[in-house]
């Protein structure tokens, strides 16, 4: 997995907070868009900071380097594939609301990147689909 570490940092990912609990996650490079609610926010206390502050504030490119990993055969060939997780935050590490995983698969001769997921937040992680 940490052989990979070139392929950690995703080139020009783009988080932004749209208002409303609404953040749209993107990976131009990957062609990849996603949009949902946040199902736990930390904006939505009695305290809520205005709109244009979060904004303001939101990181628009912060995703952690992999923070674990798993051992599947997702595609049931037989052979192995990892699956690196990284933390998507917004404001602060406590902000975190989406974890990104990336998919390596053994090609012969070394691990390559197969597929990219983000998962929101929540007890059972679900695909989020692009838009």
């Amino acid at each position: 997995m940490f052989s990979a570490q070139e392929n950690y940092q995703i080139p020009s990912l783009q988080n932004e907070y749209l208002g409303k609990n609404r953040v749209r996650v993107a990976i131009p490079s990957r062609k990849l868009v996603w949009e949902y609610e946040l199902e736990v926010s930390n904006y939505n206390k009695n305290d809520e900071p205005a709109e244009e502050e979060i904004k303001k504030g939101f990181s628009p490119d912060w995703v952690d380097p992999f923070s674990g990993y798993e051992l599947a055969d997702l595609d049931g060939d037989g052979t192995v594939e990892l699956i690196g997780r990284q933390r998507v935050c917004g404001i602060a590490h406590v902000d975190v609301f989406g974890e990104l995983r990336q998919v390596f698969a053994w090609n012969g001769d070394r691990f390559i990147l197969k597929d990219i997921w983000l998962y929101q937040n929540g007890a059972t992680p679900k695909r989020i689909k692009p838009l």
